[in-house]
């Protein structure tokens, strides 16, 4: 099987990779969004100090050039002085601090009806109704019914100790951060928490961090749509709690770590991993040229809850094609398996971004297909292993960013499926959204 898996992923390679061969992008994929706050998860070294503040020393303008005197009468004009050599830039002062975030809130509203769990029923007396409302979209990650939400409130802190030592400490609040801790935090999460150890081209980091997999990431500002495509949610993690290493040069960036597995608990109070094994993950990048990039990641390990045996696989293509400076082509390509099970999961997007000035219009298509329902398997109780299910989605959100810093969308989307298993028993669903981010 895991053969087979292998071939598969080279033909959605392939297929994901023939418009861009003359092309290429240095950044990776979330940079193609508006400006992003500054990088969390990637090695680097803080903003240099200004020369005013405390411990750089006072700024002293140079000296004014002296006036040549006039030549003699037929004498020859003295040679021009040698200009001024250029001031020293002012060394980087350490330690260092930081502040980075974003805050966004979001309206959802899916078409049709109905809006509330079918089979509710309402005491005609009392008018409780026997379950609570329950407005979360199927298959969807973060998205509500209809009605407003407060997707994030985020903070960061980088604090550099010097050119090789630093931390990151990165703070979640909102709907989001409820999903990402899969309810054990509620409303609040640590999204990434690690230390860096960097120098002569590798880099280690400790601690939780966010997956190597995908084109979105958490941060919705970043992504080309307001909402997540199913591969977001269904065929990769978010986060990690381990450690990993890489290396990297100006071209390349390679690595791998070992972690507790798919998002298990945050690693919280030792209680971090759901089974005794772990998870091997790993990351090999190439930028040829700054018109394109691309990255073969994965990981392998056993993910089901107090099991020893029966290991997950996913192996994910990533990457972006830039064939003019104002459009950005994000693409995807996904397998993944459950040894000793039928069962396997394959999905591929396209997901482009172009922007002009202020103005951005970001669009999504995603196909994703689940064979046994082992990651969509909650929605079809009782059936089959042999089961399977396809599911596509496509969305296009126009927005425009006021100051280089608050970013407004909106997005309409259809998604379909083979069943009537999407939002009210249905095989197609609409819907329409609008949000607000501001990220500094």
């Amino acid at each position: 099987m895991r053969k087979s898996g292998f071939s598969v992923l080279s033909l959605v390679a392939g297929v994901c990779l023939f418009p861009a061969v003359a092309f290429a992008q240095e950044a990776p994929p979330a940079a193609a969004a508006p400006a992003p706050a500054p990088p969390a998860d990637a090695p680097g070294v803080a903003p240099a100090t200004p020369a005013t503040q405390p411990g750089a020393g006072p700024q002293q303008a140079p000296p004014p050039a002296a006036v040549p005197e006039a030549p003699a009468p037929g004498e020859a004009p003295p040679p021009p002085a040698a200009p001024a050599e250029a001031a020293a830039a002012p060394a980087q002062a350490y330690p260092a601090t930081t502040i980075f975030g974003g805050i966004e809130g979001s309206w959802h509203r899916m078409f049709g009806s109905p809006h509330m769990p079918e089979g509710i029923a309402v005491d005609p007396d009392t008018g409780e109704v026997s379950q609570p409302f329950a407005g979360a979209v199927p298959l969807r990650a973060y998205d509500s019914a209809n009605g407003f939400l407060l997707n994030q409130a985020s903070f960061g802190l980088k604090h550099q100790l010097n050119e090789t030592i630093y931390g990151v400490i990165r703070f979640d609040a909102g709907a989001n951060a409820n999903i990402n801790s899969f309810g054990n935090s509620k409303l609040f999460d640590v999204r990434e928490a690690y230390a860096v150890a960097q120098g002569s081209g590798f880099t280690f980091t400790a601690g939780k961090f966010t997956t190597y997999q995908g084109i979105e990431v958490v941060d919705g500002w970043l992504n080309p749509t307001i909402t997540r495509g199913y591969l977001y949610f269904l065929a990769e993690p978010v986060t990690h709690v381990g450690a990993k290493l890489h290396y990297t040069t100006n071209m390349f960036d390679v690595g791998a770590g070992i972690v507790n597995g798919w998002d298990t608990n945050n690693g919280y109070f030792g209680t971090g991993d759901n089974n005794p094994q772990k998870t091997f993950i790993w990351r090999a990048a190439v930028t040829p040229v700054p018109q394109f990039f691309a990255a073969f990641s994965g990981t392998y390990g056993v993910e089901t809850p107090a099991a020893s045996t029966n290991p997950r696989l996913s192996m994910d293509l990533t990457g972006a094609v830039t064939p003019i400076p104002s459009l950005v082509i994000n693409f995807q390509g996904n397998y993944g398996s459950e040894k000793n099970q039928d069962a396997n999961w394959l999905g591929f997007g396209v997901q482009p971004v172009f922007k002009l000035n202020a103005f951005q219009v970001g669009a999504r298509f995603e196909y994703f297909k689940d064979k046994g329902l082992t990651r969509t398997g909650l929605l079809l109780q009782g059936t089959p292993p042999e089961a399977k299910q396809s599911y596509y989605t496509f969305g296009i959100a126009p927005g425009y960013t006021i100051a280089g810093a608050m970013l407004l969308r909106t997005e309409f989307r259809i998604d379909g499926a083979d069943d009537e298993v999407l939002w009210g028993g249905k095989k197609t669903q609409t819907s329409l959204a609008f949000s607000a981010a501001y990220y500094f």
